[in-house]
């Protein structure tokens, strides 16, 4: 297979992470308000930063057909990523982070994170790449990319990095911090 070659050249594919930021600030109890809403999480800023500094970069991921999933898709295409291996469906997941400063009772500020679903719950809602899916979106490329970035080790994101590794493909995994 070519090497697929656009922009300045470099291509990369990456899978993992594609979190709604909700970054918010709690002045008082009760009054919260949200600062901004893009696409986040590792795999999610890795792309679009490489897209915006020119790379063809290729976000491969599961997301849900909610308002939210929706949003996901339009943030990654809005800094120039190309969306063609990122479903909306609804057995897809998408999760939103939200990320709140406050200032906490010593006076100090203070940053909380809660993690839930657009559809409900309380939990993280990412839904990576199964075995079946991987293999089958790895025999659907036409060209390879030079790198493959992934930030999780889910069994499909590890038979991706094994079959482009075969292919000699760069493989970059940064591991979600401790």
């Amino acid at each position: 297979m070519n090497r697929v070659k656009e922009k300045n050249g470099l291509t990369c594919l990456g899978a993992g992470t594609f979190p709604l930021d909700n970054l918010m600030v709690k002045h008082s109890k009760d009054d919260v308000e949200t600062i901004y809403q893009h696409v986040g999480g590792t795999a999610g800023n890795v792309m679009s930063i490489l897209a915006w500094m020119g790379w063809h970069s290729l976000p491969a991921a599961r997301l849900d057909d909610s308002e939210v999933g929706l949003q996901l898709k339009a943030d990654l295409e809005s800094y120039g990523c190309d969306t063609r291996y990122l479903t909306n469906t609804p057995d897809g997941g998408t999760t939103i982070l939200d990320i709140i400063h406050k200032t906490g009772r010593d006076g100090k500020p203070k940053t909380a994170y809660m993690a839930h679903s657009p559809r409900g719950g309380c939990f993280i809602n990412h839904r990576f790449w199964t075995l079946k899916q991987a293999q089958e979106l790895f025999d659907s490329l036409e060209e390879m990319p030079d790198v493959f970035f992934f930030d999780r080790c889910a069994p499909g994101n590890i038979l991706l990095a094994q079959l482009f590794h075969e292919r000699g493909v760069l493989v970059y995994y940064e591991p979600k911090s401790l």
